[in-house]
């Protein structure tokens, strides 16, 4: 412990506090680099000289005193490089009488690091205090409104999902998050839940991409009474977007679909094809009026040119055929959407494909920030067993496992069309997983022949699962042989994708550049062209001629990132745009 360089910090912080000037600078500037955890005490020491920055600037004076001159010989350069650097930032200064407690073990540390509570630590003990100690103080004032458009404990994956995980690890940084959301199912009363009520969510389109004043009023109320730092935004309403701005709060969003563009949400047309975006509302119109019904087709035409004449939708919420003037909903969510992506600071994408695209239809490249997307520790766990000489094919069945939404755009159809024409002698079995719908009534429909999808599911060689928690759900998919993902849609990328690869379970997945960085074809699994059940099929044979094929693959499985380091790379990013803002920079 005599070469413990971290020095008292936070029994300085009360004094910090009434200093807007040197807190901003802390806040806004400090490279995180310097103040990440570290996993053990040698680590810990190979950056003395970024905590001596740290100490130096805060301490001062006594922080010199506490350190040999060879150590301040190190720190003097970064020291006066970290000085010219740092700006005044204003935007804390309503923060400084904010308390954010630390625990007993940390104050303890704290006030006396170098005596005989700190003597008797562990190396990791001591690494793990002064990591957490570090988070305290780099994201003292911090609070982020997360906007979403789902609350619910009790969904599987999608947004609801995304946005609570992303939620809590900021939470554990210890930031301040309040999610707010229009839609909250099964959510308990909390706090850090902000309910409210648009006048827009029953009838007509694309709601939540259009215009509501009372959505708009009651974001801009949230906005009010938490007083956030950043807004960001997880498939959210766009009102929180226009109440932000309006309140002068930047605006941060992540790219998990295509929503900013397709007012299909996953760039899979009508004709269940991959579309190359809206290059027309004319183009947008035929996909989407494609969906309806032939008279239902007609009327939407024949509204579209009434549009041309003057006939507009009365502007009422409660008005029922509000829903007949698509082309009207269609063009006002177009000009919100145009005109609210302008007012996003930076877009957080996760892949080559959703980037691409991004910078392919208008967004400039400053705009756009990377941050893979990675899973909370308890998903990251593995739970699979070693299975010894029980192989697929010889001793027992190959279990294929899909995971997932039964919409069209997720693919099943495509994998219920391949596992149809694999001979009945072959030793197969198809696991479909869903927490909610895995029921034969809904699953029956997507199999071309009903009677064999029967017969199957009474054999069991087609199995149906509910998974009640998510231990249950990574049990099953730790279980199984090899997931598919057979999606139409490009995934930015597919989180079940994640979460198959995290219990080591090898993949086969049609072709997208937004999953390319995670599995590649014929190295740690098998792709295919999207919607091309031959190619499915064939790859699935392929795996049962040579069941030796998943163990090479899983051996070359990617380590997937943990949903800690995303939220620090989230908070980095949230302290850029706002001293961006503050500096006067877009």
């Amino acid at each position: 412990m005599d070469d413990a360089v971290l020095v008292c910090v936070v029994e300085r912080v009360e004094e910090l506090r009434h200093d807007a000037h040197r807190v901003g600078e802390l806040e806004a500037h400090l490279e995180r680099d310097v103040l990440a955890e570290r996993s053990s005490l040698d680590e810990f020491h190979r950056d003395e000289r970024g905590l001596l920055v740290l100490a130096v600037f805060v301490d001062g004076d006594d922080a010199r005193m506490l350190q040999p001159p060879a150590r301040l010989r190190l720190v003097a350069e970064p020291l006066h490089d970290l000085r010219r650097a740092l700006v005044p930032e204003q935007f804390l200064a309503d923060d400084l009488e904010r308390h954010v407690p630390l625990d007993a073990g940390v104050e303890a540390f704290v006030h006396d690091p170098h005596g005989a509570f700190a003597e008797g630590f562990e190396d990791g003990v001591f690494a793990d205090l002064s990591g957490r100690l570090h988070i305290a103080i780099e994201y003292l004032p911090l609070r982020v409104l997360v906007s979403t458009l789902i609350v619910s404990p009790t969904a599987a994956h999608g947004g609801p999902v995304i946005a609570a995980r992303q939620a809590s690890a900021l939470a554990r940084l210890g930031i301040e998050v309040r999610t707010a959301a229009p839609v909250t199912e099964d959510a308990p009363e909390s706090a850090a839940i902000e309910r409210y009520s648009p006048a827009s969510m029953r009838y007509g389109h694309f709601l939540d991409k259009r215009p509501d004043p009372q959505g708009l009023s009651a974001l801009a109320g949230a906005i009010e009474r938490f007083r956030p730092h950043v807004l960001y935004d997880v498939h959210g309403p766009l009102w929180a977007v226009d109440a932000a701005a309006r309140s002068g709060v930047p605006v941060v969003s992540m790219v998990g679909d295509y929503g900013w563009f397709c007012r299909r949400i996953f760039l899979v047309d009508a004709w269940n094809r991959r579309c190359s975006g809206p290059e027309s509302h004319a183009k947008c119109f035929a996909c989407l009026n494609r969906t309806y019904s032939a008279k239902r087709r007609f009327a939407n035409v024949a509204l579209k040119h009434a549009a041309s004449l003057g006939v507009r939708a009365p502007k009422r919420a409660d008005w029922r055929f509000a829903s007949f003037f698509l082309w009207e909903a269609l063009q006002e969510a177009e000009g919100y959407v145009a005109s609210m992506r302008e007012k996003v600071d930076r877009f957080v994408v996760g892949d080559r494909q959703s980037r691409a695209f991004m910078l392919g239809h208008g967004i400039a490249e400053e705009k756009l920030h990377s941050i893979p997307q990675c899973l909370p520790e308890g998903a990251l766990h593995v739970r699979r067993k070693p299975m010894g000489e029980d192989t697929p094919s010889t001793a027992r069945p190959l279990k294929v496992a899909y995971v997932g939404r039964l919409q069209a755009e997720k693919g099943l159809h495509v994998l219920a069309r391949a596992f149809d024409a694999v001979p009945d002698s072959v030793p197969i079995e198809l696991w479909i997983i869903q927490s909610r719908l895995a029921w034969p009534g809904e699953i029956e429909p997507l199999f071309p022949d009903a009677a064999r999808f029967r017969a199957w599911l009474a054999r069991g060689r087609i199995k149906l699962f509910r998974p009640a928690t998510s231990e249950e759900l990574f049990e099953l998919m730790a279980s199984a042989d090899v997931g598919v993902i057979p999606s139409l849609a490009y995934e930015s990328p597919s989180l079940v994708l994640l979460e198959f690869v995290a219990q080591r379970t090898p993949i086969v997945r049609s072709e997208s550049a937004g999953m390319d960085h995670v599995i590649q074809d014929g190295v740690n699994g098998r792709t295919f062209p999207y919607g091309d059940w031959q190619a499915l099929k064939a790859a699935l044979m392929e795996i049962l001629a040579r069941p030796a094929l998943l163990d090479a693959w899983r051996g070359k499985l990617p380590q997937i990132g943990s949903d800690a380091h995303y939220a620090r790379e989230l908070a980095d990013l949230f302290a850029q745009v706002i001293a961006a803002r503050g500096s006067g920079a877009a």
